[in-house]
């Protein structure tokens, strides 16, 4: 990773009007803070910046930022956050962060995955769990990105973090058992296995209702012998009289 230079200038109005102001003028504000140093409100050039942030580090490339008006040597800073105006697609914001070359710092790095999975050949479907790892190193042995093998993965397998070698120097952050990669079962296997289980939840209800019929039947059949016998009841007492 080589470090790349940026220029920037104080900015000297602060708040809503100021960043109005500055955003007007061409310019993207933003702040450095970080190392002990002191927080400084800065602008500088959308297009350079997002220049910069276009290398081959990403995100996580390190900067040499010349600030105009506070001091004649470089700061080495990283970004920390962009605000992005989701209406407009365009940088709000900048957060710079200084950083010492001599002291770990973490990052989020992307993942790339090799091999050829033997599920996916099986009719498997490779599906991505985790898009980035978050990992801690000196600024300079960040990677670009860190390779997850899958040439062992079949059907129903899956990849956690921790069978994930990282570079030398580099240690990953993001918890151990937190899925990465996995080779699932094709939608359509799933839905044929799940159709008899539907079926069989299908039938139970006209079992139900079978006996539901049949309980009203009987009571129906009640009610009329019932019936019939109220209609005899006054011929026999006509025959007791007799």
């Amino acid at each position: 990773m080589k470090i790349v230079e940026l220029k920037a200038q104080v900015r000297p109005a602060t708040g809503k009007k100021g960043t109005k102001q500055c955003r007007n003028s061409g310019l993207l504000p933003g702040i450095l803070y970080g190392e002990a140093g002191a927080t400084t409100p800065l602008a500088t050039n959308p297009k350079e910046l997002d220049r910069v942030l276009h290398t081959h580090a990403g995100a996580n490339v390190v900067i040499n930022l010349m600030v105009e008006g506070l001091s004649a040597d470089p700061v080495t800073v990283v970004v920390k956050e962009v605000q992005i105006d989701s209406i407009k697609d365009t940088m709000k914001h900048v957060d710079f962060c200084r950083i010492s070359l001599d002291k770990k710092i973490r990052a989020h790095v992307p993942f790339k995955i090799i091999g050829d999975a033997p599920g996916v050949k099986q009719g498997g479907i490779l599906e991505r769990l985790l898009w980035e790892l978050e990992i801690e190193s000196l600024p300079m042995q960040i990677p670009d990105y860190i390779e997850i093998d899958v040439s062992a993965l079949n059907i129903g397998d899956s990849l956690t973090v921790s069978s994930i070698t990282a570079p030398e120097g580099v240690t990953v952050v993001t918890p151990s058992d937190v899925g990465v990669v996995a080779v699932a079962v094709p939608k359509a296997e799933v839905t044929a296995e799940a159709a008899p289980a539907a079926e069989a939840e299908a039938a139970e209800p006209e079992v139900i209702s079978v006996k539901g019929e049949k309980a009203e039947k009987g009571s129906e059949e009640k009610e009329e012998t019932k019936g019939a016998e109220e209609k005899k009841k006054p011929e026999e007492k006509r025959k007791s009289k007799e």
